[in-house]
C-alpha cells in the first residue's frame, strides 16, 4: 500500500481559475487606475475611465487632494421573438490622491478623450528662502 501525503487544500488549487467568479467589467472596478507625474512646474494626473461621458465625471481639488468621482447608468435592450429583455446597470467610483506639492487649485484643467482623463495642475511657486545677515551691535558702556 502506497503512502499518500495529506494535502487538505489540494482541491482548491484551481478554484479561482474556474468560471465560478463572474468577471467584473473594468468600467465598474472600485477605483480607476491613475498615473501621477510630478513635473517641474505642474502635476499631471491620468486616469483610465472607459465608457463614461464627461458629464458623468466630477473632478475636485481641495487642500492639495485630487478627487475623481464617476457615476453612470447603462440601458441594454434585447428583443427576440416573443421575448423582451431589458437590463439596467449603474456604477459609482471615487478616488482621492494626496498631491506631492502645493498647487494652484483654481488653475487646473481637465480633458477627457477615448476613456482617458488627463488633469494638469500648475504648482504654486515656492517661496525662496534667503539668508539674513545678523549684525552684532556693540554695547554702550
Amino acid at each position: 500500500m502506497a503512502i499518500i501525503p495529506f494535502e487538505p487544500f489540494r482541491s482548491l488549487d484551481n478554484f479561482f481559475e474556474d468560471d465560478f467568479f463572474p468577471v467584473i467589467p473594468s468600467r465598474w472596478q472600485k477605483f480607476p487606475r491613475i498615473n501621477l507625474e510630478n513635473k517641474e512646474k505642474e502635476i499631471v494626473a491620468e486616469a483610465e475611465i472607459p465608457g463614461f461621458s464627461p458629464e458623468d465625471i466630477k473632478v475636485t481639488i481641495e487642500n492639495n487632494v485630487l478627487e475623481i468621482e464617476g457615476k453612470s447608468e447603462d440601458k441594454k435592450e434585447e428583443k427576440k421573438k416573443n421575448y423582451y429583455h431589458q437590463e439596467f446597470s449603474s456604477g459609482y467610483f471615487q478616488r482621492s490622491i494626496n498631491l506631492p506639492a502645493k498647487v494652484k487649485e483654481g488653475d487646473a484643467q481637465a480633458n477627457y478623450e477615448d476613456g482617458l482623463l488627463k488633469i494638469v495642475i500648475p504648482k504654486e511657486e515656492e517661496s525662496q528662502s534667503r539668508k539674513i545677515d545678523v549684525q552684532v551691535s556693540k554695547k554702550k558702556s
